[in-house]
């Protein structure tokens, strides 16, 4: 599916979606705001905005949501991407519940607005909160709702592990791999592989940054390359958490330029009452690839 405007205002029209979708967004933000200001569950901490994912679960019966927009850069040509919106909702201490919006896609020169594939996943947490190498298990499933030139023509199952450890002074070391069949409109199916190795360092409990290299293959011809990027996160209350991040994708030779900006933010105790979460907290970001994507189709 492509959404086609107008000849004459298509970049206009372009905009004003964006805005839009950002004003809805803002909007839930804000009302994120007007909760009691006693927290009892632990500070926020997301999935973006980088491309390893951690293995930290949102608090039990709290709702989650993870947005953001992106601008690339690759042969003097600029595209961009918006809302980037990650949905999570804490089931158990153990078990939480994922969805990845559709994401809106737009290039320059190129009329119409795309859409990626819509997709469900669950993160699951292993063994004890107190191993030194904490251990999560992200199995998902995408499905063919997006624009011709963006679908991957069927249903593709991906699983991905995540670990993290604390280090001294602060820092701390995350990784996880991720490994999908990825249906090609017909052909044989194509096996794609993603690595993500990030150092973090809180400078405070609000204000974490970190570098990370992300290494991605894949089994289809000139579709294996690398993701460095730089990244912080900047958190503006207990539920709420601003983000941005810079970076290189190089493919094959082929090299990307791209920036990322985020706005997270958390309901928490829904359906529960006065429940209180034990999920542990982390002061440096997890994070989930967006602008950069985390393989290159």
């Amino acid at each position: 599916m492509v959404v086609k405007f107008s000849s004459i205002w298509p970049a206009a029209l372009r905009r004003l979606l964006t805005v839009l979708l950002m004003a809805a967004s803002l909007a839930i933000l804000a009302c994120s705001f007007c909760q009691a200001q006693t927290v009892d569950g632990p500070p926020i901490s997301t999935d973006r905005p980088s491309v390893a994912t951690g293995p930290v679960l949102v608090p039990v019966h709290s709702l989650q949501f993870e947005n953001g927009i992106g601008w690339t850069a690759i042969k003097s040509a600029n595209s961009g991407d918006g809302s980037e919106t990650e949905v999570r909702f804490g089931l158990t201490n153990r078990v939480e519940l994922q969805a990845y919006v559709p994401n809106m896609n737009w290039a320059g020169g190129i009329p119409g607005v795309r859409f990626n594939d819509f997709a469900i996943g669950t993160k699951l947490k292993i063994g004890s909160d107190k191993q030194s190498w904490p251990v999560a298990i992200q199995p998902s499933l995408s499905f063919p709702t997006g624009s011709a030139e963006l679908t991957s023509g069927g249903v593709d199952p991906t699983i991905l592990f995540a670990t993290q450890r604390n280090l001294p002074r602060d820092f701390q070391f995350g990784a996880s791999a991720s490994l999908t069949s990825q249906s090609n409109n017909g052909a044989p199916r194509v096996a794609q592989s993603q690595l993500a190795f990030g150092l973090g360092w809180c400078v405070n409990p609000k204000t974490c940054f970190e570098l990370e290299e992300a290494p991605f293959f894949s089994t289809a011809q000139d579709s294996n390359g690398t993701t460095t990027d730089g990244s912080m996160t900047l958190g503006i209350s207990p539920r709420a958490q601003l983000d941005m991040a810079i970076g290189t994708t190089v493919t094959n030779g082929d090299r990307a330029v791209f920036a990322i900006f985020g706005y997270s933010f958390r309901f928490d105790h829904l359906f529960a009452g006065n429940h209180r979460s034990r999920t542990p907290y982390t002061t440096v970001p997890s994070t989930i690839t967006t602008a950069a994507p985390r393989i290159s189709r």
